[in-house]
């Protein structure tokens, strides 16, 4: 499996993104498109710090090379679905071509699946993501809540019922605090044990049920 970051920020270049701690943590093989060290989005970091981004035929290029060598490619988003990759610096112009765009680039459909957290708001930002993607001719599979607390309040409990009931399927919950350890930005390989990891593995099956199943299906 391949994971494919389009574009990672806030990140100096010597150090582990999130591509690089997903694969650590999942054993697949990491990849980005560029880095920038300005935490800001993609567009704006290049503005500032002078630099030209891959264009999205770049990047779909690349991503399609890693399907034909992988059985399973992962694109991580960077930022929101709307946000913009493209942003020449000759012109300092923005160019309208965010994630939708690349996506309908590749020849495949791609299964999309939204990242929400679970407070107030949630609601309002999972509906506008996925109701983009509609209006794109594209669709979300379901959502994953990125981090369910401990204790949920009564609003992060209603709103995990308001996405079930508005159709929005609820693939698993990972746990507030979870891979704490494993956070990117650090310069050297986390110190953890082979061990470490596959405890992780194996709890990250038990909250992200629907992912498994999924993968098993397609």
């Amino acid at each position: 499996m391949a994971i494919y970051k389009p574009v990672q920020t806030g990140v100096e270049r010597d150090a582990m993104g999130d591509a690089q701690f997903a694969a650590f943590l999942s054993g697949a093989d990491a990849f980005e498109g560029a880095r920038l060290e300005r935490p800001m989005a993609p567009a704006a970091a290049a503005r500032r710090q002078g630099s030209d981004l891959p264009s999205l035929a770049q990047h779909s290029r690349r991503i399609q090379e890693l399907r034909a060598d992988y059985d399973a490619v992962i694109i991580e988003g960077s930022g929101g679905i709307s946000v913009d990759l493209a942003f020449s610096h000759e012109t300092e112009t923005y160019l309208p071509q965010n994630q939708v765009d690349l996506m309908l680039k590749l020849p495949e459909t791609p299964t999309n699946i939204i990242v929400a957290r679970s407070s107030l708001g949630t609601l309002n930002h999972t509906a506008l993501t996925a109701n983009y993607l509609q209006t794109r001719g594209l669709s979300a599979r379901g959502v994953i809540i990125g981090s369910w607390p401990r204790h949920p309040s009564t609003i992060e409990k209603d709103n995990l019922d308001a996405l079930s009931d508005r159709g929005m399927s609820v693939l698993g919950k990972i746990p507030a605090g979870a891979g704490e350890a494993f956070a990117a930005g650090i310069h050297v390989q986390p110190l953890h044990s082979f061990a470490d990891v596959q405890e992780f593995q194996h709890h990250a099956a038990h909250w992200l049920p629907e992912i498994c199943r999924l993968g098993e299906r397609e």
